[in-house]
């Protein structure tokens, strides 16, 4: 690398990205989850959450078209593309399961 680039870092994205949680802390989620008692979203809240992840999705669309394919930023934009489409899927299952709990049993 030219001593004149600057190639940015980001150790605490980094460092978050490559960390995976070990078994005591996937238990104690586990745990929290199971004691929190909350409501199913609404499909105005799940419309909503759906809206911003496809804002997410379009602007990471945006910046990987502006960037050099493989630059570190192109990197991490696809990143952000993938856990949004991921995001995506998640909230469509979600919104499914909460119309299938409102219908009467058949």
């Amino acid at each position: 690398m030219d001593s004149r680039e600057h190639k940015p870092t980001y150790p605490r994205l980094e460092r978050h990205a490559s960390r995976r949680p070990d078994e005591e802390e996937r238990g104690a989620l586990g745990r929290i989850l199971q004691d929190l008692s909350l409501e199913a979203p609404s499909s105005t809240e799940m419309h909503d959450l759906n809206n911003l992840l496809a804002a997410i999705l379009g602007y990471a669309e945006l910046l990987q078209q502006e960037l050099p394919e493989q630059s570190e930023g192109a990197v991490y934009a696809t990143r952000i593309i993938h856990a949004s489409e991921k995001a995506q899927d998640l909230v469509g299952q979600i919104s499914a399961r909460v119309a299938g709990a409102g219908k009467p049993p058949s």
